[in-house]
């Protein structure tokens, strides 16, 4: 089975949908005159079954430590 459980490349293509979502949504709340934080995702207790859960939250967890802004890791 190809990460994301479909097409070769899914995965790629989910992690690049979520993180656009995040920096959109602090962008909104910024530019609203908000301060914001990010969190990381933790682990999942279906990870064992589904390993492409675990590709994609540490992919979107890399993104999201390597932004310019505060960040709570509880991974």
């Amino acid at each position: 089975m190809a990460e994301g459980g479909g097409e070769p490349g899914a995965a790629s293509a989910g992690v690049e949908r979520v993180c656009g979502a995040l920096a959109a949504l602090h962008a909104a709340a910024r530019a609203a005159g908000c301060e914001t934080i990010a969190m990381t995702v933790p682990e999942h207790g279906q990870e064992g079954m589904f390993p492409e859960l675990r590709v994609v939250r540490e992919a979107i967890n890399a993104w999201i430590k390597s932004q310019d802004h505060q960040c709570v890791d509880v991974a």
